[in-house]
């Protein structure tokens, strides 16, 4: 090929792809997507056969919600980029007229963009329904249900904790966190989706199982070497100073720690991927 990228031979390939997924995975979508109503009937099912009436759960959509990008983002890499290892499907898929670079930022398009973006939507629609028809048993749509307010009054007095105060929220009203909700959810959802479509990619076979004793064992180890250096390092001052003088300096170095985590533990399998896919030969 002449060209690494070419947008139009993209878009084309890009088609291809969404034709194929949706015929593999648009069934799975929408099943995640109607998460609520399927954990809503269970659990009305349930309260019928016990009790004989109807009972109100107003966190169904939350877990509903939580539970779809959960699956979600293992199924798909796994299902849609897994077989690629396999001679018969992985040579086709070689074969296609799209350089490597094509391929692979539609692999990433497709498992960490437009398919929790599907997700989400049929979620948001099925929860507004559910809202509708049984709002007492229901409750508000989900995006009501998240209590900024709560959520973030906790995160300052246990922070204001650490850096030796009380849990008295009194003039550190103004600290601000610089991370929504949401965006943890897309963070999340792009680590574990690339994590798995590396697995997917790299095991020939028991890819759920292998990948995730590697993300376990990957976790743990983190873990330690989190502790060790938090030990060796006696960050006790540090913090104790940085609060001191200003709270939301900590929450800043907090943020940007955090931020930079999520950039890594993204950016690295993402690089292996793409080195699996320039690679790849049956």
């Amino acid at each position: 090929m002449n060209k690494k990228f070419d947008i139009k031979r993209f878009w084309l390939f890009l088609k291809r792809e969404l034709v194929r997924a949706y015929n593999d995975m648009g069934l799975t979508i929408l099943i995640l997507g109607l998460a609520p109503a399927i954990l809503f009937g269970i659990i009305q099912a349930f309260a019928l056969i016990i009790s004989g009436e109807m009972v109100s759960f107003t966190y169904t959509g939350i877990l509903a919600f939580s539970f779809s990008l959960i699956l979600g983002c293992i199924v798909i890499p796994i299902k849609l980029y897994g077989p690629l290892t396999d001679k018969r499907f992985g040579s086709e898929w070689l074969m296609i007229p799209a350089s490597r670079i094509e391929k692979f930022t539609t692999m990433m398009l497709i498992t960490c963009v437009i398919a929790p973006i599907c997700i989400t939507a049929i979620t948001f629609v099925t929860d507004g329904l559910l809202s509708l028809i049984f709002h007492d048993q229901y409750g508000q749509v989900l995006a009501t249900k998240f209590n900024f307010k709560d959520m973030m009054d906790f995160m300052r007095g246990m922070v204001y904790s650490i850096g030796g105060g009380d849990a008295d929220l009194e003039g550190i009203e103004g600290i601000k966190f610089h991370m929504s909700t949401a965006g943890v959810l897309i963070l999340n959802w792009i680590e574990y989706a690339v994590f798995f479509l590396l697995g997917a990619v790299i095991f020939d076979k028991s890819k759920f199982g292998k990948t995730l004793l590697c993300l376990m064992a990957l976790s743990m180890v983190m873990s330690m070497a989190s502790t060790a250096i938090v030990s060796f390092c006696n960050l006790d001052g540090l913090i104790d100073a940085i609060s001191d003088e200003n709270p939301q300096r900590l929450i800043n170095y907090i943020m940007t720690i955090v931020y930079v985590l999520y950039a890594i533990l993204a950016l690295v399998p993402a690089y292996f991927i793409w080195r699996r896919v320039k690679t790849l030969k049956h």
